[in-house]
């Protein structure tokens, strides 16, 4: 495409030139020609005539080669100019495709997917157990409860707490939302619930910190832009691209 464009520019320049050439040639010679209606000529007009035809070639002409050279310079100029803000474009963009894969592979790809399993296995439990919430059912069907969350759920929760310590730099949000720290306090009240349920005390099914309605909600939201931003950075950059950057 940038060949294209240099070759575009060199020909529109040249033939800009070529057309001022010939304007410029066809006004001298209806400058030096003699009037029609007047066929006498004095020396001293003969004289200003040829004077004026000495001037004027002298002025305007200019060798093809000279012209061809300017149009050359701008056109190098100009396809440096496109070179410097679409090599930048390309640069640009490739870091944002970078940080939005890094983004998705480490974050919210993670915590879309996981999240995404835990409330699959939760509302087939339900199912088994035949009950609407875990917390209105029976002592045998809390007991039950207990077993599937410590080995099945807990440990994916983990995960997921792992990832928000580890990977949190990588949020788009630029203050840490309530819902993570909610979500953190609440597998934390499971935790000391789980030693406690190892020993055999059912004291307490479930910890005091809910689990954050809105938490799968919100990381759901932000993995699907990240996808739709994705699929943009990879479209090649066109011309209306490289000269509206933020349409």
């Amino acid at each position: 495409m940038k060949q294209i464009f240099l070759l575009f520019c060199l020909i529109s320049i040249q033939s800009i030139a070529q057309k001022d050439t010939t304007k410029i040639h066809t006004d001298t010679i209806s400058k030096v020609a003699p009037p029609k209606k007047d066929s006498t000529y004095t020396s001293s007009n003969i004289s200003k005539s040829n004077n004026i035809n000495i001037d004027d070639s002298e002025s305007i002409n200019i060798p093809p080669v000279i012209l061809t050279a300017f149009a050359t310079l701008i056109a190098a100029i100009l396809g440096a100019f496109y070179k410097f803000f679409y090599d930048r474009s390309i640069n640009r963009q490739k870091d944002e495709l970078e940080l939005v894969n890094k983004r998705l592979e480490e974050f919210y790809g993670p915590l879309f997917f996981q999240l995404e399993v835990t409330k699959r296995i939760y509302y087939q439990l339900l199912k088994t157990l035949k009950v609407d919430e875990i917390n209105k059912g029976d002592d045998n069907t809390k007991l039950e409860w207990t077993k599937w969350y410590r080995d099945v759920l807990h440990p994916i929760n983990t995960d997921i707490e792992k990832i928000i310590y580890t990977k949190s730099y990588l949020m788009t949000d630029h203050k840490i939302p309530k819902d993570i720290f909610d979500f953190v306090a609440h597998i934390t009240s499971y935790k000391a619930l789980i030693k406690r349920w190892e020993q055999d005390d059912y004291t307490e099914w479930f910890p005091e910190t809910e689990f954050p309605e809105n938490f799968p909600t919100h990381i759901a939201n932000i993995y699907k832009e990240l996808k739709e931003n994705q699929v943009k950075l990879l479209e090649p950059i066109s011309m209306f691209k490289l000269l509206f950057p933020k349409s």
